[in-house]
């Protein structure tokens, strides 16, 4: 038994060695490729147009953020025009306020008025050539760059996903939130503790196409506020728990129009989601504290609430990253097996 348990401890010790040589020598090839197209603009200055591509692949408002401020970054980084562009829709939760056409649409003004960033000066006049593309790569920017550089021509790239460049700097969203002028926070008095469970449909559902869960094990979060607690010496604490988690279980019936948003959801059957209710009261209240517990409702709100806080605790989720990269404290927990990547300064939470 001892022999077969180390043959297998031999063999995932080797498979998870060579799954980090890959990933590092991706990660080299990646910058690689970064460092010789930023080069490449600056020295032949194209007249290239970075914005975000808001029909290609709807999404949930923190993801749909997350691509919008990286493009905006990208677009800095490399010394190229920038056109913004608002979110057209969003995928609606069951615990989302706007359920109806019409209070989406006062929320999506909200939410844009508050996002809004400034065109370049660059952007003025017509594009010569318009590339769309969902997810931006080094050979879109490659091409464009040599095409503009022969022709002389404006050239404007909408994109939907910019990761497959932008997630290779290092440092490419440090600063971000300087460039969202509009956006309101919302502070209180005491030490604010904001703490994020994304929970989706529970149950550590996998969405297809994807590797592991976005969910994190509540124990995570039980584990590292408790740690954070001991720590802190302010008074009064507070702690505003986050989260999409209905209290209890229920089915949602998704509207004719969003149906399709979730085909990758092994929990919508015929239209219907059902999602798994979760009890955080009698859980953090072992910690000695009484929580104030946000589920759904506003999702500004939220957004400003959590930029707002002294210590942000993340989850796997586009939603708390972009309340991280606008969180101007340097104390934000990320949980260190989210796919992107985290700021310099942000608290890399191993094992997670």
């Amino acid at each position: 038994m001892i022999d077969v348990a180390r043959g297998i401890h031999s063999q995932l010790s080797k498979s998870n060695f060579l799954t980090v040589l890959v990933r590092g020598w991706r990660r080299i090839v990646g910058q690689l490729k970064y460092f010789v197209i930023s080069s490449l603009i600056r020295l032949v200055k194209p007249r290239i147009t970075l914005t975000y591509q808001n029909q290609a692949k709807p999404d949930g408002i923190g993801a749909q953020l997350q691509r919008i401020l990286a493009i905006r970054s990208l677009a800095k980084n490399l010394n190229l025009s920038y056109m913004h562009t608002p979110i057209a829709s969003i995928a609606i939760h069951p615990l989302d306020p706007y359920q109806s056409e019409e209070e989406m649409k006062l929320f999506l003004e909200r939410l844009n008025t508050e996002f809004k960033m400034a065109d370049t000066q660059e952007v003025a006049g017509i594009n010569d050539i318009e590339v769309e593309t969902v997810t931006l790569s080094f050979q879109d920017l490659l091409k464009a760059t040599l095409a503009s550089f022969v022709s002389h021509k404006k050239i404007l790239i909408s994109c939907s996903e910019p990761y497959r460049v932008s997630e290779f700097d290092p440092k490419m969203l440090v600063g971000i939130s300087s460039l969202v002028p509009n956006f309101s926070r919302v502070y209180r008095s005491g030490l604010n503790i904001a703490v994020h469970i994304r929970w989706g449909v529970g149950g550590m559902t996998v969405q297809k196409g994807e590797k592991i869960s976005r969910q994190i094990e509540i124990g995570y979060y039980f584990d590292l506020l408790e740690r954070i607690l001991i720590k802190v010496k302010s008074n009064p604490v507070n702690v505003t728990i986050f989260t999409d988690a209905p209290a209890e279980d229920l089915e949602f019936n998704l509207p004719a129009s969003q149906i399709d948003l979730w085909n990758n959801s092994e929990s919508v059957d015929r239209g219907t989601m059902s999602v798994r209710g979760l009890d955080l009261k009698s859980t953090f209240s072992k910690l000695g504290i009484e929580p104030r517990i946000v589920r759904g409702g506003d999702p500004l709100l939220a957004l400003q609430e959590m930029a707002s806080s002294d210590i942000l605790i993340m989850s796997r989720s586009s939603f708390s990253y972009v309340a991280g990269l606008l969180n101007v404290s340097r104390s934000v927990y990320y949980p260190s097996s989210f796919w992107h990547k985290p700021l310099p300064q942000w608290l890399v939470m191993k094992g997670q």
